[in-house]
């Protein structure tokens, strides 16, 4: 019998339990057995000091807001992986071990954020507290996310060691990237306060009889976190197809991103009294955005996870119709506090988009409360949390009111990104109202639903025939599925029926695989539903049916040599894409500087955005045609880039794919003092002619494949601006490249037995050539750099051409097990370095300043 549900592991801490989706096991480090084979002292790496005195101020000034979330803990930007950070040791049977400790002294408690999480078959991670009492794990491949995030919930005290373990014939390396480390200096576990922590008028969710017949709602509520650091509230919601779909309602200015948030379901106090320590709750990992506005305040996500039947979650329903409600409820978690809920009577009314209710009969809402759902007299949502005065007055409410964005008024929108409807109805029933539902009750003996159609899938492009058909089945009865008829059709044909069988208990999910679609290029529709499960009629068919539109490229991609200048005006340029997430800052053409002080624009990311914090956003070239390109292929680009301090500073990624996006690989990972090319700036970043550095990237491993695409990734980390200017992709000498620059005469190489005189050279100063193309030779001293060394002579020891500061070319480890030569001396200077990627072949990565 195949499960596709990870097994869930209540893990006993000292004074609280947490249980988040895992495998359950025995970190290698704490095995007796194992001692003798691993490094007896695990690398620390110990957090920089964080200014708690200024958080707590700032938490004073803010006390009492609604309209941002309830902080717990300072995110500490870091940028560690398997390659630069740890320790490995190998077992006796083939098996490698990675071991890594942090430390962020005086931390209550520390949580942890992967930009890239992508383990193997039979891989184990594990995040432990250093005395081994907090046990997070074992995460697996069921852990792994198409955008490769992934968090933690949180681990007591001021110390956890992370524990990867590889088995010795896994098909690929892992890749696990730490990008975030966030120091609690609130101790919103209850490791050591008393509950609760929010004011004494709040009332627990379980308090006969004034809570009487709110059980189902109480299980619909969620306390998230957001920028791994602070705390909001969510509703689970249920929609017309009654298929189980985790959507989760909160508010918009809780939103960051949501592949990081930690859910915690069921954190709550059995009855009326605050428990003397914190109660278990359960966890799961990461969401994606699916609508949002400012305008009523909302945020609709989408978990990753279905919560597993054990979690007891329910499906809050909901009123779309803006009628005043005669009574209203709220259920929430207050300054990170326990579930609470508060209730008022009669005084709600309409004020816009948002619904002012209070002063409040029972109970308040504070800050933690955010996004927290308004709930009628029949249960249903009509709103989530956007902010107000309603305050504790010792046992009493202060009579202050709080508005709530109207879930009527969100309805309704310009865009499926920016309205519910389209989320919540996909029957197109148009209903007043929905009612709750229980998805781990049965509607029917007999119910098997489609969870999901992963290939094709909705939106997606595909460059390879046949496309694969994958779908997710669920068992939404109460009886053991085991056989259901599954019918596609493509483009409106004719029906195609495969019998599936097997043995899928209630509320279990399984992937299923059918035969590939051999298609010709352009774009398709499939659709997907399910008939005859066991042999009868489907007691519910409002899940038995799903569809999807995608691509098949027409051809091969662009030849190359590809140039990318960003001068022209148009950004993106003609065949390039941007891809924005969450509609917020992204990728743009700034035309305030050009590399080497040549040309006049690049493109460009400002960073120093504090609500961008750890988003990606893609600046994405054409598909390329590699099929007959000549070895060397090489990217290459000019970068340019400031921290704006030791704390603040961001991530560049290239990433490649040859299947039309399906999948990617990383081929070019920085961030901060690494990624830098010129000193800090606690200003926007404006690179001079000499802040900047030539990147080439060996593009060997796509060579023969006729549709490659390549991305430049942005990770933020409420830094500063980065420029990247003179894109170009191109093979070895050609006929049309002699010097395999990149450049043809038609585009401008006048000189093109010389591969480093182009339009894009830097020019060099009282060398006598034309190195830039632009018909003067050797430009003023403001627009060219010195060949020489430190002493302004040419000649001497010149290790590389442009060399600035060429007395140091010393070779030195790397502190990625690779090699670092410095080509350049001085601030900013250049590296060249082979990187450990995930690609078949390594990957060259060369850095030099010119």
């Amino acid at each position: 019998m195949l499960r596709v549900l990870a097994v869930v592991l209540a893990l006993s801490l000292p004074c609280s339990a947490a249980a988040q989706l895992s495998a359950g096991g025995t970190p290698p480090g704490l095995e007796p057995r194992l001692a003798a084979h691993l490094t007896a002292k695990i690398p620390v790496i110990e957090m920089p000091a964080v200014d708690v005195a200024g958080l707590q101020a700032e938490d004073e000034v803010n006390a009492g807001r609604k309209d941002i979330p309830w902080r717990f803990g300072h995110p500490i930007h870091v940028h560690l992986n398997l390659a630069n950070a740890g320790v490995w040791d190998t077992l006796p049977g083939g098996d490698r071990v990675w071991r890594l400790g942090i430390r962020s002294p005086g931390a209550l408690s520390l949580n942890l954020a992967f930009d890239r999480y992508d383990v193997p078959p039979g891989a184990e991670l594990f995040v432990r507290s250093a005395d081994g009492e907090t046990v997070l794990g074992a995460f697996t491949e069921a852990n792994n996310k198409p955008g490769g995030q992934f968090a933690t919930s949180l681990v007591p005290g001021d110390e956890l060691v992370l524990e990867y373990r590889e088995p010795a014939d896994a098909p690929f390396p892992g890749a696990l990237s730490l990008i975030s480390v966030t120091h609690g200096y609130r101790d919103v576990t209850g490791y050591t306060k008393f509950f609760g922590e929010s004011g004494p008028c709040n009332q627990n969710v379980h308090c006969p009889p004034l809570t009487d017949g709110w059980d189902d709602p109480v299980r619909s509520v969620v306390m998230l976190t957001t920028h791994n650091s602070g705390f909001c509230t969510g509703v689970l919601l249920n929609n017309t197809s009654g298929d189980g779909t985790p959507y989760l309602l909160t508010a918009s200015h809780c939103y960051s991103n949501p592949a990081y948030w930690v859910f915690w379901f069921n954190w709550e106090s059995p009855d009326c009294d605050d428990p003397l320590q914190s109660p278990a709750h359960d966890a799961l990992t990461g969401a994606t955005l699916v609508a949002r506005d400012s305008g009523s305040d909302f945020a609709l996500l989408e978990l990753s996870a279905v919560p597993p039947p054990e979690y007891g979650v329910y499906l809050a329903g909901w009123d779309q119709t803006g009628a005043v409600p005669d009574s209203a409820t709220c259920i929430h978690h207050p300054s990170g506090d326990i579930k609470k809920i508060t209730l008022e009577g009669s005084q709600i009314s309409p004020a816009g988009s948002y619904w002012d209710v209070g002063p409040w009969d029972v109970g308040t809402t504070e800050g933690g409360s955010s996004g927290a759902p308004l709930f009628d007299q029949d249960h249903r949502v009509i709103g989530q949390l956007f902010g107000g005065g309603a305050a504790c007055a010792g046992q009493n409410p202060n009579g202050g009111i709080d508005s709530y964005g109207r879930f009527d008024r969100s309805w309704n929108g310009n865009d499926p990104d920016e309205r519910l409807r389209d989320w919540l109805d996909p029957m197109g029933l148009d209903p007043d109202h929905l009612d709750g539902l229980d998805p781990n009750t049965p509607l029917a003996a007999v119910d098997a639903g489609v969870y999901g159609i992963d290939h094709p899938a909705d939106g997606s492009t595909y460059c390879a025939s046949p496309v694969p058909v994958e779908f997710t089945l669920k068992n939404h009865g109460s009886e053991t599925l085991t056989s259901v008829d599954v019918e596609v059709r493509l483009d409106g044909g004719e029906w195609v029926v495969t019998p599936w069988s097997g043995s899928l208990d209630t509320h279990y999910t399984e992937p299923v695989a059918l035969d590939g679609l051999a298609l010709d290029p352009g774009a398709h529709t499939f659709e997907l539903r399910l008939s005859n499960p066991n042999g009868t009629d489907d007691g519910n068919g409002a899940n038995d049916e799903a569809t999807a539109a995608f691509d098949v490229v027409d051809g091969t991609g662009l030849a190359v040599p590809l140039v990318g200048d960003f001068e022209a005006e148009a950004f993106p340029p003609d065949g390039w894409t941007l891809v924005n997430g969450d509609g917020a800052v992204a990728w743009a053409r700034n035309n305030g500087a050009g590399a080497w002080g040549n040309g006049t624009a690049a493109a460009w990311f400002e960073n120093i955005d504090e609500e961008h914090l750890y988003e990606s956003d893609w600046l994405m070239l054409p598909r390329l045609d590699l099929s007959a390109a000549e070895a060397p292929l090489v990217l290459e680009f000019d970068l340019a880039y400031a921290r704006w301090s030791s704390e603040y500073w961001d991530q560049l990624q290239v990433q490649l794919s040859v299947d039309c996006g399906q999948s990617w690989d990383v081929i070019f990972d920085d961030a901060g003092a690494g990624l830098a090319t010129a000193p800090d700036h606690e200003e926007p970043f404006v690179p001079e002619a000499d802040e900047w550095e030539a990147v080439q990237l060996a593009l060997d491993a796509a060579a023969g494949e006729p549709n490659v695409q390549l991305g430049f990734v942005n990770v933020s980390g409420w830094g500063n601006d980065l420029w990247i200017d003179n894109v170009r992709v191109h093979g070895g000498p050609s006929d049309g490249d002699a010097d395999g620059d990149g450049y043809t005469e038609d585009a401008g190489d006048c000189d093109d037995s010389d591969a480093g005189v182009h339009p894009a050279a830097p020019e060099l100063c009282d060398d006598g050539i034309d190195n830039d193309c632009d018909g003067a030779v050797d430009d003023d001293d403001s627009h060219c750099l010195d060949p020489g060394d430190d002493d302004d002579s040419t000649g001497d020891d010149d290790d590389t051409t442009g060399d600035p500061d060429d007395d140091d070319d010393t070779t030195e480890p790397k502190d990625d097990g690779g090699c670092r030569c410095h080509l350049s001396g001085g601030s900013g200077a250049g590296t060249l370095a082979l990187l450990a990627l995930p690609l078949a072949a390594a990957v060259l990565v060369v850095r030099r300043r010119r």
